[in-house]
């Protein structure tokens, strides 16, 4: 299996606007990290050898439609 690490950061205009969505629904806070100086990371691991047919294809075009 191959998966990848991925990292963004959060931006500061919108970490008040995460904050408050995490105090709302705290199982948004899943790698979710703040470090000490008030940036905000998101962390998490993809596989970016899952197949992308037919299916995948009409998922995404779906989600871009809303």
């Amino acid at each position: 299996m191959d998966y990848s690490l991925l990292i963004g950061e959060i931006l500061p205009s919108e970490m008040k606007k995460v904050r408050r969505m995490v105090s709302l629904d705290s199982t948004l806070s899943t790698g979710l990290y703040y470090s000490k100086d008030g940036k905000g990371y998101l962390i998490g691991i993809i596989d970016p050898l899952t197949y992308y047919g037919m299916a995948k294809s009409a998922e995404h075009t779906a989600k871009m439609a809303l």
